[in-house]
């Protein structure tokens, strides 16, 4: 999961837009049937090309 700093956030965020993403943050990640939790072998998948092809 990507985790993005408060501190790395754009400037000209309004406040209820910081206040948003802060409720957002404390909410837990539910996997369904729709959107399931990657496994190792599908999660190898998402790589860089160049890493793979310097």
């Amino acid at each position: 999961m990507a985790k993005v700093m408060m501190n790395s956030l754009p400037a000209g965020l309004t406040p209820e837009e910081v206040a948003e993403i802060e409720a957002a943050e404390k909410i837990p990640v539910i996997f369904d049937d729709d959107c399931p939790e990657m496994t190792d072998e599908m999660l190898k998948q998402f790589h860089r090309p160049a890493i793979k092809y310097p």
